[in-house]
């Protein structure tokens, strides 16, 4: 089958093109240029509409697993960093409120 262009991809998935692009540039979706044409192999759509990458391309020997948790809050005194690394922001106050005098 021929590659999708943004156009033909978003019309299909029923989303605006540059949400098609921003996929592109930020590498969640496969795709080639053509000069300044931006196609995405059939390939590459399957895979990302089944949500499983392609292994063989990726170099995993199995797809990733998702993990589900519940997010609970932690102990006081406890920083806890969310999975791109970044501390996540705590609700409660980091010191307890001083008292007027």
């Amino acid at each position: 089958m021929r590659p999708f262009s943004v156009p033909q991809l978003a019309d299909r998935w029923q989303c605006s093109e540059q949400h098609i692009r921003d996929l592109v540039s930020s590498g969640a979706l496969q795709h080639f240029r053509l000069g300044r044409l931006i196609r995405i192999p059939d390939l590459a759509v399957r895979d990302y509409e089944s949500c499983s990458p392609d292994t063989e391309a990726s170099g995993l020997a199995e797809p990733p697993t998702v993990v589900d948790f519940q997010l609970a809050s932690p102990p006081s005194g406890v920083i806890v960093k969310l999975p791109n690394g970044r501390p996540a922001k705590s609700s409660a106050p980091s010191e307890p409120p001083k008292e007027p005098r």
